[in-house]
């Protein structure tokens, strides 16, 4: 408000302006947006942007351009932010570690494996254990020789809120070494 005196004492005016209404244009490459996420919003005003979602893919945020770099990551429109916007989806696909090599022995196997895109870690599991693998090689040992083994792997991702997601199980099978 903006206070003026005059000779009865103190006037006070009261202005409101209308709000600076800006857009955000989605490109969701084959994605569906969150219905909770605006077309447009008033300058000044908060919001927490939705993930989308497209099938088979695991959303990785949305970006101010198509480098998808951590600078241009946007979360939050906040009151800083007072353009237009043009809002690009991440999609990573949801993948199981593929190609799987083996190397024997009569008490253990190693396995290589091509890290699903993205991924933090593999999940190995194998007679009710789990073996996390963070680069492309898992040790499995403990096994008995020349036995047959069913191994179930997964790619993991940690996505924002910090929780797990995983991919669909792949399952192979391996003879340890006579």
């Amino acid at each position: 408000f903006i206070s003026a005196p005059n000779t009865k004492g103190d006037v006070k005016y009261s202005i409101k302006a209308d709000p600076i209404t800006r857009r955000i244009e989605y490109v969701l490459n084959s994605g569906q947006n969150n219905p909770d996420n605006p077309n447009v919003w008033n300058v000044g005003q908060v919001i927490n942007l939705k993930a989308a979602t497209r099938s088979g893919y695991l959303f990785g945020g949305w970006f101010k351009d198509t480098s998808f770099d951590d600078s241009s990551k946007v979360k939050t429109i906040n009151e800083g932010i007072t353009e237009d916007l043009k809002l690009y989806a991440k999609w990573i696909k949801a993948a199981p570690p593929t190609n799987p090599t083996y190397t024997k022995t009569k008490k253990s196997v190693t396995i290589t494996f091509t890290k699903a895109d993205s991924a933090d870690y593999t999940i190995f599991i194998c007679k009710g254990k789990t073996y996390k693998a963070k680069e492309n090689t898992v040790t499995i040992k403990g096994l008995g020789k020349n036995r047959r083994y069913v191994i179930k792997a997964q790619s993991v991702w940690k996505l924002d809120d910090g929780k797990p997601v995983k991919s669909r199980a792949t399952t192979f099978s391996v003879r340890t070494a006579k």
